[in-house]
């Protein structure tokens, strides 16, 4: 289980997070840096419950989870042919290394556009080899439909932070993303998002859903992650 700080211009909320073998559960506490009402909790609650009793929205958040996978190995894939790699320091806790994009790297999707597009950093765990941080710039507007479908402005920046919450388990517990740009000349296309993990605290493997709703709303689990 772990707390969840997300931010974006709309909205920030802090969730208490429980993992279970049958899907995750969270319980948001704050809402723009305030307790949520009455009403607001019992909502709250009521998706909690949804949630342990439909087996199609807990496959709903497998199919979303097991697509984020996806997409973040096919982007990691990218790395050794899109960039080109200068070593810039190394000791026996890390390595870093400086990226710029590859003159002849081709892209097929539009996410991998974006991606090539960066420079930047990547510090890596020099003995478990495991990504450490990766932050990057974009070098370049990148275009779709010559502009006239999207474009997202060069300066955009991304951060990732992972750490070992638990022995060989990595996890991303720094997201910042800030990309301009714009959509069809008018609609904003841009991402501003900060997300913090904190406060990892590990759960029996045994643990059932029903078990992780009852500890997020009997406030156990807040009493654990505080």
């Amino acid at each position: 289980m772990y707390r969840d700080d997300n931010k974006t211009p709309e909205l920030r909320t802090v969730k208490l997070v429980i993992q279970t073998s049958e899907g995750d559960l969270s319980k948001i506490v704050q809402k723009n840096g305030h307790p949520l009402t009455s009403e607001e909790q019992r909502e709250d609650e009521q998706r909690i419950d949804a949630f342990v009793r439909d087996a199609s929205l807990r496959q709903k958040q497998k199919q979303d989870h097991a697509q984020d996978s996806q997409r973040a190995s096919s982007l990691t894939k990218m790395l050794p042919d899109a960039f080109l790699w200068t070593m810039t320091g190394q000791n026996d806790a890390e390595t870093t290394l400086s990226f710029q994009p590859d003159p002849h790297f081709d892209p097929l999707t539009r996410e991998s556009r974006v991606f090539a597009a960066m420079a930047g950093t990547m510090v890596v765990d020099t003995k478990q080899k495991r990504i450490k941080q990766l932050k990057g710039t974009l070098t370049r507007n990148v275009n779709f439909g010559y502009g006239l479908l999207g474009k997202l402005e060069k300066g955009g920046t991304f951060e990732i932070q992972r750490q070992q919450i638990a022995p060989g388990v990595w996890d991303i517990t720094n997201t910042h993303i800030h990309i301009q740009g714009h959509a069809l000349i008018f609609k904003s296309i841009g991402e501003q998002q900060d997300e913090v993990t904190t406060q990892y605290h590990p759960t029996p493997p045994s643990l059932t859903l029903a078990a992780a709703a009852k500890m997020l709303k009997d406030g156990s689990a807040a009493q654990k992650l505080q």
